[in-house]
């Protein structure tokens, strides 16, 4: 398996729940990590959904999609980034690789897309499917950013960082099979690149 980082090209849609600290879900917070606020007594939770294509410069020569569950930010010895407490994908490869590389138990799942930017989704043992459909709403320009994430348990859970690099749009969004506690903002990054690398910790 190749080693990171690894490179992917497509669209990625994230739909954040900006939620009240006493709402945040923790299940899945790694030993040694604290639940971190975002503004004042507020944190966010987030899932992501992408749709990725094979191209000059990616890692995988096949098309695959992934879903990820990001119950609320978080803190530690390691730094900040996203608890990831769900990651599913359609790509046996990307699977095992998640797993050996990266430390992510994903699991394996269907996808069917639905339209330019839409998605349902069926994770391997899920009783209801998941849908989204995104569509572009107004063009927040050309956004480069790095987010940082952590999962799994015990003395060292598995960091990682992706730096997304697209376009940026604000959305409206059709969406069934998800619940949400707070403001959910929902965000798209088109003809998006995605680098994925282990977490550079901090010293400072």
């Amino acid at each position: 398996m190749q080693a990171p980082p690894w490179k992917h090209y497509g669209w990625v849609g994230f739909l954040i729940d900006w939620i009240d600290l006493e709402d945040a879900k923790t299940a899945g917070l790694p030993d040694g990590f604290e639940l971190a606020s975002f503004f004042r007594s507020d944190t966010l939770s987030c899932h992501t959904f992408a749709s990725f294509q094979p191209g000059a410069g990616t890692t995988f020569k096949e098309p695959f999609h992934e879903f990820s569950y990001l119950p609320c930010l978080t803190s530690g010895d390691f730094g900040r980034g996203f608890v990831m407490s769900k990651l599913a994908t359609d790509n046996p490869s990307v699977l095992e690789g998640e797993k050996s590389v990266f430390g992510i138990d994903s699991v394996p799942a269907t996808f069917k897309a639905e339209g330019d930017y839409g998605l349902s989704i069926r994770p391997e043992g899920a009783l209801e499917k998941i849908s989204v459909k995104f569509r572009k709403w107004n063009s927040l320009g050309y956004w480069r950013k790095t987010i940082s994430f952590v999962a799994g348990g015990g003395e060292f859970p598995s960091c990682f960082q992706a730096t997304y690099h697209g376009e940026l749009y604000y959305c409206r969004v059709d969406r069934s099979g998800l619940g949400y506690s707070g403001r959910l903002i929902p965000l798209l990054l088109d003809r998006c690149w995605v680098t994925l690398e282990t977490w550079k910790v901090s010293n400072e």
